[in-house]
């Protein structure tokens, strides 16, 4: 086994000394090592071009993690926009049931049933699991409208099943409920 041994640097001793601490002088007390900081300037300067070469190859070597390690995630946004099911008389009760049920309706794209219906309709290799959690699902406050957001690595599949979601949720309610939507692509 090879061990290794730190060698330290000695300082010029004009430079460097120890001062005792207190004014009774007594061996006893303890003592405080005092480090010229214009001599460790110096040492600096003497060892410049290491320093910099040590820099520009911590500098290379994250540039390249950064260029072939690290990979890209896009995010597709798609928006749907809650309507009654009546769309030529708009009152404040039909108003008031469609924001209550926008909050239903996010609630529809944690279903399985969903997220097999993108699967078949993409032809995805994907998992339940691994579709669950490229999807981002939100409706901002006293809005009726739903962002539906899917990041991955490649923009045009992320934007791709971010409308399928969409489409696939406006079959799953227009099924179940009779709602209707009007769907926003970003």
């Amino acid at each position: 086994s090879s061990t290794a041994a730190i060698r330290r640097l000695p300082m010029p001793p004009s430079r460097m000394g120890r001062v005792p601490r207190g004014s009774s002088g007594s061996a006893s007390e303890e003592e405080e090592t005092t480090i010229d900081l214009v001599a460790v300037f110096w040492r600096l300067v003497a060892n410049l071009r290491w320093i910099i070469l040590a820099a520009l190859v911590g500098l290379a070597i994250g540039g390249f993690i950064g260029a072939k390690l690290i990979v890209p995630k896009y995010t597709a946004t798609a928006k749907l926009y809650m309507l009654s099911s009546d769309n030529s008389v708009v009152d404040l009760s039909a108003l008031q049931i469609s924001s209550n049920l926008t909050n239903d309706y996010v609630e529809v794209f944690k279903t399985w049933e969903l997220h097999e219906m993108v699967r078949d309709q993409l032809s995805l290799d994907y998992t339940y699991t691994e579709l669950t959690k490229m999807l981002n699902i939100s409706n901002p406050s006293g809005t009726r409208v739903i962002y539906v957001a899917v990041t991955n690595e490649d923009a045009e599949l992320a934007a791709r099943i971010a409308n399928a979601y969409v489409s696939a949720a406006q079959t799953f309610v227009e099924v179940r409920k009779g709602g209707a939507f009007i769907s926003q692509d970003d």
